[in-house]
């Protein structure tokens, strides 16, 4: 018989990857986010407990990966109650909610770091520095302590084929770079950009782990946000001098960055021998998909 798996937050980048990944595979698969779509006509708050309730008396999934999330982090800056609601109400509700024997796949955050102490571990000790980091630990530690069967999935820096997505980092590069339009690049700000639609794969192969486990999955490469700009730039044959370096504190940030919060994974290369790909076999990838 086929599992029921619940996806949430069906808009984002990586449920767009889930979708494209499920596709023809033997799942019963239904989305959800706030807001309807073509390919979701399913709209519902998860942070409210009568939606989050309704949905649960109506779909009995084996899965949930949870997606959903308030990603803006000067947003969150801004809009503390908002961040909270989504980023720690919504577990809250699932966790109320889902049976027992029902697994969730929860996507967290690299920001939960301060960047200080570059390569984080899955068991290094978090810090987070801005609200949305603090969220998404919170929203973790809901987790941790619930009585649920649970799989924390960190990662970061997401970036994607899907280009008109806002969040996607590599939209606002390709787009003013395909229009010679200049740009300013942070060069202290580092990171491992992370594919989306390599972290479908691994999702599915973390399904029948049955431990409850924090599990960090990146790219292989530290790459500041100028030195993947450039990057983007050979790629798909941009003008290399449209790229203009600059400093973190030279952007204006409303919520202060970590520096560095590269993830090691180490440890989900030897729990399921996945790939950990290059940032630049990825855009090459992606630059296939766009032709």
């Amino acid at each position: 018989m086929s599992k029921n798996i619940l996806i949430t937050g069906s808009n984002g980048q990586i449920a767009h990857s889930l979708k494209l990944f499920f596709e023809d595979k033997d799942f019963n698969v239904r989305y959800t986010s706030l807001t309807p779509s073509v390919n979701n006509p399913l709209s519902l708050d998860l942070s409210l407990t009568d939606k989050c309730s309704y949905l649960f008396d109506n779909y009995d999934p084996d899965f949930i990966i949870n997606t959903a999330g308030y990603t803006n982090v000067d947003h969150c800056e801004n809009n503390k109650e908002k961040a909270h609601n989504v980023n720690v109400g919504i577990i809250k509700n699932i966790l109320k909610f889902m049976s027992k024997k029902t697994k969730l796949i929860h996507i967290s955050s690299d920001y939960i770091f301060d960047g200080k102490n570059t390569l984080y571990k899955e068991d290094s000790i978090p810090n987070p520095i801005n609200y949305y980091g603090k969220t998404k630990l919170e929203s973790e530690n809901q987790i941790r302590s619930s009585n649920k069967k649970y799989i924390i999935l960190r990662t970061g820096n997401l970036y994607s084929q899907f280009i008109n997505l806002k969040s996607n980092r590599l939209s606002w590069i390709f787009n003013k770079l395909s229009k010679n339009e200049s740009i300013y690049a942070v060069e202290d700000m580092i990171s491992k950009p992370t594919n989306t639609c390599s972290i479908a794969p691994v999702i599915l192969s973390l399904l029948p782990v049955s431990d409850n486990l924090i599990i960090n999955y990146a790219g292989q490469d530290s790459l500041s946000i100028y030195d993947f700009a450039v990057l983007v730039s050979k790629v798909f044959g941009f003008e290399k001098n449209l790229i203009n370096r600059c400093k973190l504190k030279d952007i204006g940030f409303k919520a202060p960055r970590p520096k560095d919060v590269s993830l090691s994974t180490d440890f989900i290369s030897e729990l399921i021998n996945c790939n950990i790909y290059e940032t630049e076999y990825c855009l090459k990838s992606i630059k296939s998909k766009l032709i």
